[in-house]
């Protein structure tokens, strides 16, 4: 079954705007952007009153004293850091900066060498929501490595890839749920190895 929204864009990629824009849309970096109104305000509202309060100690407990405290809480990392680094290359905010910069370096001293990121015990591992939480752990730091550059990230980012594909197999349907962010990860790193796989994506159906 194909999902909503590939159809959806597949079908506006068929038959196009019903009215052709007069104007080309143009893209302006999120940088470059000065946002007011009630968007602007509830931007600010998000940084200010959401992303800098986050409890980095309690997201990361999970990591540094496995298993963590609910099967689920390894998505929250990788979830703050692809929000953050959004807003980060809005606002360019010091302090959320200083936030991300000291959580990756945490996050990253806690993958094993196999190139695991979650917080189960080994004997649990692949179960609930741990794949769940890889995607979400690539996800975030190839978003982190976009806005700062910082090579560390995307390494770790593409050493969690490959643990998926060899404990899950080089196919999309091995694990549904963590390849989009895999193949994030290897166009960022461009690696040799997986990156014929990437260009091949489209081609695949949509399960």
């Amino acid at each position: 079954m194909i999902g909503l929204l590939p159809l959806l864009i597949t079908l506006s990629g068929w038959y196009g705007p019903v009215v052709p824009n007069k104007v080309a849309d143009k893209y302006v970096p999120a940088s470059y952007q000065d946002i007011g109104g009630y968007l602007g305000y509830r931007l600010d509202v998000n940084l200010h009153k959401r992303l800098l309060h986050i409890d980095s100690a309690t997201i990361l407990a999970g990591f540094e004293r496995r298993p963590g405290a609910q099967t689920w809480i390894g998505e929250h990392v990788g979830k703050f850091l692809f929000s953050a680094s959004k807003m980060y290359a809005y606002s360019h905010d010091p302090q959320l900066r200083q936030l991300m910069d000291a959580m990756v370096r945490t996050y990253i001293a806690c993958q094993l060498p196999d190139g695991y990121l979650g917080t189960y015990l080994y004997k649990d591992r692949w179960t609930e929501w741990d794949v769940w939480a890889h995607k979400y752990a690539i996800i975030g730091l190839v978003n982190y490595y976009s806005v700062t550059g910082y090579k560390p990230a995307l390494e770790t980012a593409q050493r969690a890839a490959d643990l998926i594909c060899r404990t899950f197999g080089m196919t999309p349907r091995s694990a549904t749920s963590c390849w989009p962010a895999t193949t994030m990860g290897w166009r960022q790193a461009a690696s040799s190895s997986p990156w014929s796989i990437c260009t091949d994506i489209p081609a695949i159906p949509n399960t």
